[in-house]
């Protein structure tokens, strides 16, 4: 999705293969995204480091509940965004995650009230 300079990818379950595919086809226009819905709830199938590096998202969001049994997202592909500073959100954490865009500008609501517990 773009609208003038806000850039966003939502990929729903991709896994690494997908990834690489979407490199493969559109390589640069990746690049340097303003927000990234990370793949597959941030499993370890997701979110390579090809893929984190290429697209340094301004924010990623994950969304998976708090304490998941499928222990989502794995703190594995979180540190691959961390270890680059780059900022990460989780919706089982933070809350729902309302993103919105006006003009040239963006911004962010988080309403923690929306957690499960």
């Amino acid at each position: 999705m773009q609208q003038k300079g806000f850039t966003a990818l939502f990929t729903g379950d991709l896994e690494q293969y997908g990834e690489q595919q979407l490199i493969k086809r559109y390589g640069p226009l990746l690049a340097n995204l303003t927000l990234l819905k990370a793949g597959h709830h941030g499993s370890k199938t997701s979110s390579s480091e090809a893929f984190v590096e290429l697209l340094q998202p301004q924010l990623t969001v994950f969304s998976a509940g708090l304490h998941n049994r499928y222990g989502h997202p794995h703190e594995e592909v979180v540190q691959r965004f961390v270890s680059r500073h780059l900022v990460t959100w989780t919706t089982g954490v933070n809350g729902s995650i309302e993103v919105r865009i006006r003009d040239n500008r963006w911004s962010v609501n988080i309403n923690e009230k929306s957690l499960v517990q």
